[in-house]
This record gives structure tokens, C-alpha cells and sequence, in this order.
């Protein structure tokens, strides 16, 4: 069962797993907003171009982006909060006091601009593909170090903990969609 989209109290919820978005349920109704027409939007990775879609109001909606590990730097079209998906009850209930509240100044949203070049952009893609170091090398005619050196400042660009992290992004949808535009 895939819910979409799902309403609860002052807060739409895109998130797949069924015990989450019950927690979510759960700790926004014992919440009181201090501004009544502050909404919350709760989303995973993997609703991100829905939730982009939708067009939300930043000065009513504050969207959450539930995170599992990655940080998911390069999504930067729009303006949001990152928050670990496993963070305890009671940081949740003040976080979203925190970004609700009249006084609230979304100092914290994400407003990253990941810029990639040309070459970039091309040494992502072939890696995605699956070819390795040696052959990007021959592709464009540089050393193998250059190579080495662009992989380790495209994996700190894109906010990676590691080479393996930076694998599980090179093979992320979410993150092959994003290359396509960015």
C-alpha cells in the first residue's frame, strides 16, 4: 500500500512507511501551533519531485525532508528543513514548536546551491554507469589522479560520509533525476 499524500491536523504527510507517519500522526496532534495558519509538510526522498510539484507557500508551509543517513545536498530547488528520520519524540515535538511559532526566522532551511561543472556532471554520469576510474580517465584524456581527485571533491560537494555513501547515492533514482537538470 503506497499512500501518497495524507492529512493530519495542520500537516501533510508523504511518507510510505506506515509506523512513521503514525508517529507523525500521533506527535502533531498533542501539539498546539502558536500560529494556527502554520502548516508542516513531512516528506521522504522519494516524494521529493511531488512535494515540488505542489508548489507550497513558504511563509505558511514548512516543508520537513525526513532523512535516513544521506543528506541529500543537491536537492536545492526548493527551500526545506532536513531532520533524521530516527531523531526521539520529544527533539520532534520541539523542533516543530521551534519552526512553527510566530517568531520562527527558517534560519535553519536548507538553501544549498550544489553547482557542478561540465566535467562534473560527466564524471557522475559515467560512474553511475558503472565504469571505473581507469576508463573515465581515458574517456577524457586525463591522469588517473585527476580523476581520483574529482571523485573525492564531487563526494564532499554532494555531502557524502564515504566512497560507499557516495556509491548509494551514484545509484539513487532520486539522484539520477537530479543530474538530468542540474
Amino acid at each position: 500500500m503506497n499512500i501518497i499524500q495524507e492529512h493530519a491536523g495542520n500537516a501533510e504527510l508523504w511518507v510510505d512507511d506506515i509506523f512513521i507517519r503514525q508517529g507523525l500522526k500521533n506527535i502533531i496532534a498533542d501539539i498546539v501551533f502558536e500560529d494556527d495558519k502554520a502548516r508542516l509538510v513531512f516528506f521522504t526522498a522519494n516524494h521529493f519531485e511531488a512535494v515540488k510539484k505542489q508548489n507550497y507557500d513558504l511563509n505558511t508551509h514548512r516543508l520537513v525532508l525526513l532523512i535516513d543517513g544521506h543528506l541529500y545536498q543537491y536537492l536545492n530547488e526548493i527551500s526545506f528543513y532536513r531532520l533524521p528520520i530516527d531523531i526521539s519524540v520529544a527533539t520532534l515535538k520541539q523542533f516543530i514548536i521551534d519552526i512553527t511559532g510566530f517568531a520562527s526566522n527558517h534560519e535553519n532551511q536548507s538553501e544549498l546551491n550544489i553547482s557542478l561543472t561540465a566535467r562534473d556532471k560527466y564524471i557522475l554520469t559515467q560512474l553511475g554507469e558503472g565504469r571505473t576510474i581507469f576508463e573515465i580517465s581515458a574517456l577524457l584524456n586525463l591522469h588517473l589522479k585527476t580523476i581520483y581527485q574529482a571523485r573525492q571533491n564531487l563526494i564532499k560537494k554532494l555531502g557524502c560520509s564515504g566512497l560507499i555513501d557516495f556509491q548509494g547515492i551514484l545509484q539513487a533514482q532520486i539522484f539520477r533525476n537530479w543530474l538530468k537538470h542540474a
